[in-house]
């Protein structure tokens, strides 16, 4: 049930005893605040979020407070294919967002703006074991408010099979932290995702307007993960030809130096010629590791880019010169940028990151093609 709950970014973790508390002792009891969600609420959000897969079952035996304040506790009997077990759900403050995993006694100074250093040590310190000199870590970032007014931890932890980032939630009060797959809650945890996307997309589309599925990929053309998972996305395109597909800029200036420059050629295609975008996008990323050798990936990539560029652009079927002319305008960096904020808006930090009617697959590239199109006919009819 949790590979589908969000990004399982523990895969090199779990290899280890980071279990952040191996289901450390049972949760004293503690003072609860808020209003639980009611049990419709809560069957309507498991519907939403794992109804795609026949091989779930589920069923709801407690929605309770917490040990901590505002938090609601979900229990889960669940079953799949593989084991049934006993799964929980922690409804954080404010009910709008949910942690899948556990929530461990951490050892935090009561009235602290922000964990400390050396609570963070010691926490990480107990959940892998105690002292092991095969296990470093390094505190990487502490952001206080960052989800439903808890303070989200990340470090990086470094062992014999390789180096690791993972993040944690902490309570206001310092005694709990939360560790697992994070998602929106509500009866329709995507509702709100979806109308952001559909207020702020401006980016090339096909397909029917009113479709009851909008696949949204939000790719940078430098980006090598993206040319990877272009075949595997137009293949779904492909497999539901009801749906709207919705390209969105997204380049990353920082690691990527012509991105920028790419994504206003490939804004000036479309509109130029709707048809030539898609042909100018498997063009540039045919050529992607050509161009940035050619450019050194320098601070000045992408004007030593343009020449290929228009190549690319003619090639397509579009009037490369014309292209170039739009592609200088700031009316196109304009748009770009707003393709950019848009991402920011859904919290968009990597490329490829694609939606299904406002649901983010995260793990996209690790989930077999006959469940994302399970999931996308899923959504088709669930929103």
């Amino acid at each position: 049930m949790r590979r589908y709950f969000g990004l399982l970014s523990l895969v090199l973790i779990a290899t280890l005893v980071f279990a952040f508390g191996q289901e450390a002792k049972p949760h004293s009891a503690g003072t609860a605040g808020g209003s639980p969600p009611s049990r419709a609420t809560v069957a309507s959000f498991l519907k939403h979020m794992f109804g795609f897969d026949p091989g779930i079952s589920w069923t709801i035996t407690s929605i309770k407070p917490s040990p901590a304040a505002g938090i609601t506790e979900i229990t889960l009997d669940v079953k799949t294919p593989q084991k049934s077990g006993q799964q929980k759900i922690y409804v954080l403050p404010g009910n709008k967002q949910t942690i899948l995993g556990e929530m461990i006694p951490f050892p935090g100074e009561p009235g602290a703006p922000k964990p400390s250093d050396s609570s963070i040590n010691g926490f990480v310190r107990q959940a892998t074991g105690g002292v092991n000199p095969a296990i470093t870590w390094t505190v990487a970032e502490v952001k206080p408010n960052a989800i439903s007014n808890l303070t989200e931890v990340t470090v990086v932890l470094t062992t014999p099979k390789g180096q690791g980032a993972v993040s944690f939630l902490v309570t206001a009060d310092s005694k709990w932290a939360l560790r697992g797959d994070q998602s929106p809650f509500a009866a329709d945890p995507f509702a709100a995702d979806r109308a952001k996307l559909e207020r702020g997309l401006n980016g090339p589309w096909r397909g029917p307007a009113n479709a009851p599925l909008t696949i949204v990929e939000f790719a940078d053309l430098q980006c090598p993960a993206c040319k990877m998972a272009n075949s595997e996305i137009q293949r779904l395109v492909a497999d539901e030809p009801k749906a709207r597909f919705v390209f969105q800029q997204f380049p990353l200036t920082q690691i990527h130096k012509w991105a920028f420059k790419a994504a206003e050629f490939g804004d000036c295609v479309y509109r130029e010629d709707p048809a030539a975008f898609w042909k100018f996008v498997d063009g540039v990323y045919g050529e992607q590791e050509k161009i940035t050798a050619d450019t050194g990936n320098s601070e000045d990539a992408g004007k030593k880019a343009e020449t290929r560029l228009i190549e690319l652009a003619t090639a397509a079927g579009a009037d490369g010169k014309k292209v170039a002319a739009c592609a200088n305008l700031p009316a196109t960096a304009e748009r770009v940028n707003q393709s950019v904020e848009l991402a920011k808006k859904m919290q968009v930090t990597a490329t490829p990151t694609l939606f299904l009617n406002g649901r983010r697959v995260p793990n996209l590239g690790q989930l077999p093609h006959d469940q994302l199109k399970r999931l996308a006919d899923f959504m088709a009819v669930n929103k």
